[in-house]
């Protein structure tokens, strides 16, 4: 019951967690490596008077890319983030989220009741 409390109100807190930085950077690493495989002037240079053609490994770096950015965007959405559930605290009354670190006075500001842990919020307020 646990998870599903942290679960809850850090999807009310952070709505959109899809987009932190670990995803969006796999996702521009899966586009770059779309990009290098179809359009191979992507693996080529010149630079100094020395030109450098990388047009042969343009599908097995495209290829390696895509799979880096696949990895960011694995691990990003299965991280563990039950550990974060003694960072909050909820109202009971209007059972809105409040991060530790932010609040300095465990009341709500909105009801002026305590402030209680998150966890096991929801078995101590069944309703």
């Amino acid at each position: 019951m646990e998870m599903e409390d942290f679960k809850k109100y850090v999807m009310r807190i952070y709505p959109k967690k899809i987009f932190s930085i670990a995803t969006v950077l796999g996702v521009s690493l899966i586009s770059l490596g779309i990009i290098v495989i179809n359009n191979p002037k992507f693996t080529t240079a010149r630079f100094q008077g020395v030109y450098i053609d990388l047009t042969g490994f343009n599908v097995p770096f495209g290829v390696a890319v895509i799979i880096f950015g696949l990895l960011f965007i694995f691990f990003e959405l299965t991280k563990d983030r039950s550990k974060e559930i003694d960072k909050y605290l909820v109202c009971p009354k209007c059972q809105t989220p409040y991060k530790k670190s932010k609040i300095q006075i465990y009341e709500c500001p909105n009801c002026k009741v305590p402030l209680e842990d998150l966890k096991g919020f929801h078995d101590r307020h069944p309703d």
